[in-house]
């Protein structure tokens, strides 16, 4: 998104065999009590967590993705939730 916009970022990603480490120590440990990622740090300090959650705060700042009517912002959101949804049922699928 920051990308698409052409908005100035830094990008720092941890391996899976990277993240244990980075989870119980350094800053990361402290950006985010439930030690989940992404963690997004903004100018000034200010963090930010939960990929959706920042995906629409994103978007309402850039002016991007949120929709202009009230049909097309239920629309931006939908697809977020919809993403969610089909991240949960690959997690529970066969699990009923």
């Amino acid at each position: 998104m920051l990308f698409d916009v052409g908005a100035a970022y830094e990008d720092i990603r941890y391996t899976f065999d990277e993240w244990p480490e980075h989870k119980r120590k350094g800053p990361v440990a402290g950006m985010n009590p439930t030690g989940n990622i992404p963690i997004i740090e903004m100018p000034g300090g200010k963090i930010l967590t939960q990929s959706y959650a920042i995906i629409r705060h994103w978007g309402r700042q850039l002016g991007a993705y949120v929709g202009k009517t009230e049909d097309e912002k239920y629309w931006a959101d939908a697809i977020c939730d919809i993403v969610v949804d089909f991240q949960y049922a690959g997690r529970t699928e066969g699990t009923s």
